[in-house]
């Protein structure tokens, strides 16, 4: 009975250190800016979309949160960014990645502001590209993608359409 406990214990202590480990490792990517280069190149390589993201932070607690302070995302070409928030937090559980499941608890937009711009055809170019990203696509068995809940604080939508006389049509929301 005794070794048992002991193997118990020690089997506890090693599943304890082995989640310390990672992390300080993951920490420490994203202290660097080694994870945020990662997420930008992916997107921009993806999309055609250019994006920025300004430093980041971990948010511990039950579970664990990456947020990323000044993001934009725009058309490669655009002047000005159509997707801008002061932080967006994606809350991520750490144990379901051992399963190869990718699951956003929670994803946080504060204060974002949304640009969209609709065609002549009727369509919105930088949603068909948000929604063309790849793992939204993929039916993988291997790897599961999950998103629990997308909370917005203080956000605004700008929804621009061409007119018949080359005038825009704008409808603004907000909160």
């Amino acid at each position: 009975m005794r070794r048992i406990l002991k193997l118990f214990a020690f089997l506890a202590f090693a599943g304890l250190l082995f989640l310390v480990v990672i992390s300080l490792a993951f920490y420490h990517l994203i202290s660097i800016g080694e994870f945020r280069r990662y997420i930008v190149s992916e997107i921009e390589q993806q999309t055609a979309l250019k994006v920025q993201l300004g430093e980041a932070h971990l948010e511990f607690g039950r579970i664990l949160g990456v947020a990323f302070h000044d993001v934009a995302v725009s058309e490669s070409d655009a002047l000005r960014p159509e997707i801008t928030a002061e932080q967006v937090t994606a809350r991520v559980a750490l144990l379901p990645l051992f399963e190869r499941k990718l699951i956003f608890d929670e994803i946080r937009l504060e204060k974002p502001t949304v640009r969209l711009f609709r065609d002549r055809d009727g369509r919105v170019p930088l949603l068909d590209k948000l929604l063309s990203l790849p793992f939204l696509k993929r039916q993988d068995t291997e790897f599961n993608l999950d998103l629990r809940a997308i909370r917005i604080r203080g956000g605004q939508i700008d929804f621009i359409t061409p007119g018949a006389d080359s005038e825009q049509t704008v409808v603004h929301l907000s909160d």
